[in-house]
């Protein structure tokens, strides 16, 4: 499936950007807490619980090698996570985790993936931009450039 024809009313990916903008009880605010303390450390086990990758899936989201498949791929993968996951913590790095992949797709293959308005999604992105670390910051940078 094209990642620009997913349906604008998965429940899934609208829950995910809903609780992301939610109150101080939302995952994406925790992680990002995490994220303000730890750095780069707290974005790489963020995506090794959801992923369970290595430093090849760091790359490929933050390079530009991981095609627009295989980010649609981790995308659901951190999709389902939440969805299974009840620890906040296990949430937020789930929703992080999609949301770079959102803006890796964007940012080396102008490629959008979520089904979502794309205001709502740079939204986010900006809201997470200004937390994250200078090399995935340059990501999101990149990613809200596309049109």
């Amino acid at each position: 499936m094209n990642p620009q024809q997913q349906p604008l009313d998965d429940p899934a990916a609208r829950s995910l950007l809903q609780l992301a903008i939610a109150g101080s009880d939302d995952p994406l605010a925790a992680v990002l807490n995490d994220v303000a303390a730890h750095g780069e450390s707290a974005v790489r086990s963020a995506l090794e619980r959801t992923l369970g990758c290595g430093p090849e899936t760091e790359s490929g989201i933050l390079q530009g090698g991981a095609s627009v498949d295989q980010l649609l791929a981790w995308k659901t993968r951190a999709k389902l996570a939440w969805q299974a996951s009840t620890v906040q913590d296990d949430r937020g790095a789930a929703l992080l985790t999609y949301l770079l992949c959102i803006a890796s797709a964007l940012a080396h293959h102008g490629v959008g993936l979520s089904s979502r308005p794309r205001s709502e999604v740079e939204n986010l992105l900006v809201s997470a931009s200004s937390t994250l670390p200078p090399r995935w910051e340059r990501l999101i940078t990149r990613a809200l450039q596309h049109d």
